[in-house]
């Protein structure tokens, strides 16, 4: 059953008392939202112009298409929990009712917001590692399927950042130098811009603004890093020695998580809090620790199909300078390898 509106499309909207929104089941467009929408988003009209569902909810997409489908089963109305981001970024858990309607000569959906639902910390967990996981799939296929895996190391860090709601997050690179002196290079780096969290780029920093090209590892670190373990904690709680490092940050809690590349010690992932005194979570250290295994993977992979590509250009390039040399003698030469069989 379609619900056909007499009404113009400004009072139509306006006349709703909830947040609403009408969506083009589609593309899932928004075609419009009313005032009240605004009110409890906190999002500006140019925010959600051009936007889709998807940009303004923390579910995944197959969730809608879910509803979506149930709409065309010719069901009425459909009620559903969605997770709405508000301007903060913060994520508000709402019962919502759809149902489609002709909307301008449209066939369209209208989504009704009744309110927020106040949910266990326990869900909320559960809600994020779902999706922190549903993320880290779709990355292992990307990298699968490019060789440009410094786009797609930025990305991943960068939606982790989002899912697990973080101030900053990067990957932090480890080389060394002299004896025991590492070299940190900072490679990818995302921070949540206030306000705006979806418009934060993922930067790149060269050499000159690591946070220490020199920091000596403390040797706590060393044992930790290298042998797998996570280092999780507040700033305050390290030892002064060990404080250095997170100078260059100014965050308050921090998690590191070590990258290896065919056993050898890569790197560290690092998740940093900048304002509360955070107390790391099971689930959190496991999707951090699942994202460094697909880092190190994805090295391991590329180094090998390098390594492949010089060894195949490396044999072009002795076959051409033998058979430049053997153009260039007089008289019959034979190539005979070493099962005696005749090459030329």
């Amino acid at each position: 059953m379609v619900i056909a509106f007499p009404l113009t499309q400004e009072s139509f909207l306006e006349q709703l008392p909830l947040p609403a929104l009408i969506i083009d089941p589609q593309n899932l467009k928004l075609v419009d939202v009313n005032e009240s929408f605004f009110e409890w988003t906190s999002l500006k009209e140019h925010q959600v112009e051009g936007a889709t569902l998807i940009n303004l909810i923390a579910n995944p997409r197959k969730e809608i298409t879910r509803i979506l489908s149930e709409l065309q089963q010719n069901k009425s109305v459909v009620s559903r929990s969605i997770a709405f981001q508000d301007a903060s970024g913060n994520v508000i858990l709402s019962e919502t009712v759809w149902s489609k309607v002709k909307y301008q000569g449209e066939e369209e959906v209208l989504v009704i917001i009744k309110g927020a639902i106040q949910e266990s910390q326990t869900d909320v967990s559960l809600r994020q590692r779902d999706q922190a996981l549903e993320t880290l799939a779709s990355i292992s296929q990307r990298l699968l399927r490019s060789r440009n895996i410094g786009k797609i190391f930025s990305d991943m860090l960068r939606n982790l950042g989002y899912v697990l709601k973080l101030d900053q997050i990067c990957f932090v690179k480890v080389s060394k130098r002299q004896g025991k002196v590492l070299k940190l290079t900072l490679k990818y780096f995302w921070k949540k811009k206030s306000g705006q969290p979806n418009s934060a780029p993922l930067e790149k920093y060269g050499k000159s603004q690591a946070p220490d090209s020199t920091f000596v590892i403390p040797k706590t670190w060393l044992n930790a890093l290298k042998t797998g373990q996570e280092i999780a904690g507040t700033i305050d709680s390290f030892p002064r020695n060990e404080r250095t490092f997170f100078e260059h940050f100014s965050a308050v809690s921090a998690l590191l998580v070590p990258v290896f590349v065919e056993n050898i010690w890569f790197g560290f992932i690092v998740c940093l809090e900048d304002k509360k005194r955070k107390t790391w979570q099971d689930f959190e250290i496991e999707i951090v620790h699942t994202a460094a295994n697909l880092m190190g993977a994805a090295l391991k992979r590329q180094k090998i199909e390098n390594d492949i590509l010089k060894a195949h250009q490396d044999a072009e390039r002795e076959a051409i300078t033998l058979r430049s040399m053997i153009s260039g003698m007089d008289g019959g030469v034979i190539l005979i390898d070493q099962n005696d069989v005749i090459m030329e």
